[in-house]
């Protein structure tokens, strides 16, 4: 590999795969990755994708530390970095993998005691 070039992983799998034949290694994916994301997404989401992966790929390992905050990929905390908001380092390859929907909801009870909120916003 010539000096000075890092590669980078921006194209996604297409480049790990090119990445692997021009070097001459085989696409035989292993190793250990660390993965950060809040609780509730690692939880619900993540955790049974990386179980259908793991199970395809049984050489790959998966770490998921619970931290309270957001780990750093740039002091090397973790790998990859699932966030529920836009990606602020810029030094760093980012993609948007999904969006989210959220709902708010409320018992009868509660609407007849503080009324429906008349738009967004209200209340």
């Amino acid at each position: 590999m010539p000096e000075g070039y890092v590669p980078r992983l921006a194209g996604g799998a297409e480049a790990l795969a090119a990445e692997r034949t021009v070097g001459g290694r085989n696409a035989l994916l292993e190793g250990a990755v660390r993965v950060t994301a809040v609780e509730t997404l690692a939880s619900r989401l993540l955790l049974p994708a990386f179980r259908a992966l793991q199970l395809g790929n049984p050489e790959i390992g998966i770490e998921l530390p619970a931290y309270g905050r957001h780990a750093s990929l740039a002091m090397r905390e973790a790998d990859i970095a699932v966030r529920l908001t836009r990606f602020q380092q810029h030094d760093l390859g980012a993609r948007r993998i999904g969006t989210m929907t959220h709902g708010l909801c409320a018992s009868p009870a509660y609407l007849e005691r503080h009324g429906a909120p008349a738009c967004r916003g209200s209340r």
